[in-house]
């Protein structure tokens, strides 16, 4: 854009005197068309944006409900290994999303799911995470029912081996979470399934291209050499909020989906590892004391509260 300002000054300057026309148009319709030009790239902008927020607020609430999921298991099921059975799969359920998400090339699977037990050197004994049989049941699932889906299904089987009775409050909060779960991963879903159309945004890039391209020649008049500071600037700051608009419209590829997901697997790993002293439903709901030692055995408790702070 700065050569064809670059352009249209030398021509006016050196060829207009030696009898070629000039090179010069009207600066109206450039100023009638900027209200258009600027609703176009607003509204563009903004329904990226929409679709942005919507995505981090989902995200937000899948953080939030599988926090919920992993402390009720723990202080409502007597026993304890049903509770941290049942916290095992709850990390999967974002990590397997993420990768449903994103483009497949990006992440394996199988890998992922391995994370979900959170920090390798921690993730031993009553921090391990999924077993690599059940890591293979998500890979070797069902066909037509993606990973995340499975996952949730998974969790609502290790939910009714909870033993809660059908019309117990506590089995009703916990099918609720899991069902706000389920319209997270809906709502995900319809924005990944219906971007923005591709003849508006096509439409808005050429219409601002053209515009600024022809900018020049009715600039040039009236600013001089000033003509490629003002092109340039003016290409910086529309183009620019073209650019933030396309970024944006695919929020997936740019929310730090990883750090959730990681921030998950990792506070579940600290609840099933140190169930005992954060008080559960099989000690009676208290605490232990705190000068207990409750490390355990690959002794990583200190780093992982190193890791939440």
């Amino acid at each position: 854009l700065n050569l064809v300002a670059v352009a249209v000054l030398f021509y006016n300057m050196n060829l207009v005197p030696q009898g070629l026309p000039a090179l010069a148009l009207p600066a109206l319709p450039f100023t009638l068309s900027s209200f258009v030009l600027g609703l176009l790239v607003t509204f563009r902008t903004n329904t990226s944006n929409n679709r942005y927020v919507l995505a981090r607020n989902n995200w937000g609430d899948i953080l939030n409900v599988s926090r919920d999921l992993i402390q009720t298991a723990f202080l409502w099921v007597k026993d304890e290994e049903v509770a941290r059975e049942f916290a095992r799969w709850v990390p999967a359920f974002s990590l397997a999303l993420m990768c449903h998400l994103r483009d497949p090339r990006s992440h394996d699977l199988r890998e992922e799911l391995r994370a979900a037990a959170g920090p390798a050197e921690t993730a031993t004994g009553l921090g391990s995470g999924l077993t690599e049989q059940e890591i293979t049941e998500i890979i070797e699932r069902p066909v037509g029912m993606n990973a995340p889906h499975f996952v949730l299904h998974r969790l609502r089987l290790k939910l009714e081996a909870m033993g809660f009775g059908v019309n117990d409050q506590r089995r009703v909060l916990m099918e609720y979470n899991i069902t706000r779960l389920i319209n997270d991963m809906g709502s995900c879903e319809n924005i990944f399934a219906t971007p923005i159309p591709l003849g508006y945004t096509k439409h808005t890039a050429r219409f601002l291209y053209v515009w600024l391209l022809l900018l020049p020649a009715a600039l040039e008049g009236s600013l001089g050499f000033g003509v490629v500071f003002a092109q340039q600037l003016l290409a910086f700051g529309l183009l620019g909020v073209e650019d933030i608009g396309i970024q944006i419209e695919e929020p997936f590829a740019v929310l730090p989906l990883k750090k959730i997901c990681t921030k998950i697997s990792l506070e579940a790993q600290v609840v099933r590892a140190n169930a005992a002293l954060l008080g559960t439903a099989a000690s009676g709901g208290k605490a232990l004391p705190a000068h207990r030692d409750v490390t355990p055995a690959s002794g990583g408790n200190s780093e992982m509260v190193k890791r939440l702070a």
